[in-house]
């Protein structure tokens, strides 16, 4: 396995699978918690894999995010030129018998200059994907058999749900030279066409938005994992401001609601 590596995924079922994506090798699978590691063909032209979800309600579906782009700046006439790539994708992969079979759901071309960042369930409903692409946020309510784009922008690169009302989602936008990068948030999202803010202003103005942000991540992570109950602390450098913000975040996943808001 001597490639550089984007994500791995847990079977949520069997924490002994483990599926790993690579940067230009495709998908790899453990079987044994990560001692050893095979080669899983798709039979499709696939090199870099950013992001591999798993099914919680069936392991042996899975989804294969592809491609691999980083930013995109515009050249002097007037294209955008996607920069810092390996590889671009072919859109979203996915499998229904644990791996051993792929198709396309998404499907793109190379040609496209196309690329997943990251591929989200719903949390209530697995049915439900979210894709982070380069051109947007797509969204898909039966499977993956079909997707619409509930968000155009330029590179969208992260997209957080909340658990307890999954009309509010988060996503991270663009890059350091796209003029409408920042974070856009929607408390509608289950319609159709959600309505998107870019969340603006200072930081500290906005640190409940961010940690509630932080909250869905960790709260999602942590039951993944099976953990219950969670003391920390996030440290935060701001930027402007001297030293580490230092914040207390118990985190209890069992309870009925966040603890901030």
């Amino acid at each position: 396995m001597g490639d550089g590596f984007f994500c791995i995924a847990i079977d949520p079922n069997n924490s002994n699978n483990l599926w790993a994506g690579s940067a230009s090798g495709g998908i790899w699978k453990s079987t044994n918690a990560g001692s050893s590691w095979t080669s899983v063909s798709t039979n499709l032209p696939v090199l870099g894999v950013s992001s591999i979800i798993v099914d919680p309600a069936n392991s042996n579906v899975i989804y294969a995010g592809t491609g691999e782009v980083y930013r995109v700046d515009s050249s002097n006439i007037g294209f955008n030129v996607w920069k810092c790539r390996g590889t671009y994708g072919i859109g979203i992969i996915k499998s229904t018998d644990g791996g051993t079979t792929w198709t396309q759901v998404m499907t793109k071309t190379t040609s496209q200059l196309f690329a997943i960042q990251m591929l989200k369930f719903d949390p209530t409903n697995s049915n439900t994907i979210y894709a982070c692409a380069t051109d947007g946020l797509y969204r898909s309510t039966n499977n993956g058999t079909s997707w619409s784009q509930i968000l155009s922008k330029i590179y969208v690169s992260d997209v957080a749900i909340n658990p307890t009302n999954t009309n509010q989602i988060v996503v991270g936008v663009g890059n350091m030279v796209n003029a409408d990068k920042g974070i856009y948030r929607t408390t509608n999202g289950s319609n159709a066409s959600p309505a998107w803010s870019k969340i603006a202003g200072g930081f500290l103005h906005h640190l409940m938005d961010i940690l509630e942000w932080i909250m869905w991540e960790l709260r999602g992570y942590m039951h993944q994992l099976g953990v219950l109950e969670v003391t920390s602390y996030i440290f935060l450098l701001i930027l402007g401001l001297p030293g580490l913000l230092k914040i207390p975040l118990p985190i209890v996943i069992s309870n009925i609601g966040f603890l901030i808001h």
